[in-house]
């Protein structure tokens, strides 16, 4: 098997049927599938904005997984590497309002 292929096969479809799950209504599928190639985008090539398009996804799939923890973690990371962002940053007002009157 190419060296393509295999990476197409190893990240490419757990990551393409991690999106589809997601469109689909399915958030926790779309984590099942795309966590745990997350840390693999790289392979795949494309440019730095498709990449960050794919940990997008992974947010929001958090979010409507309503895995509070993971979104934590992974804005967290997002902050930490683009302060100004204002999605992540009132993703994550959102969360952290959440806990405070649930408290």
């Amino acid at each position: 098997m190419s060296g393509a292929r295999s990476v197409s096969r190893a990240v490419g479809v757990p990551l393409a049927s991690g999106i589809v799950a997601l469109c689909s209504g399915q958030p926790e599928l779309a984590l099942e599938r795309m966590l745990p190639v997350a840390g693999s985008l790289s392979r795949l090539g494309g440019s730095n904005a498709q990449r960050d398009l794919f940990s997008l996804l992974l947010i929001d799939a958090a979010l409507r997984g309503r895995q509070r923890g993971l979104a934590e973690s992974l804005l967290s990371q997002r902050l930490a590497q683009r302060p100004d962002n204002r999605w992540a940053r009132e993703r994550m007002e959102q969360l952290t309002s959440g806990r405070k009157s649930a408290a």
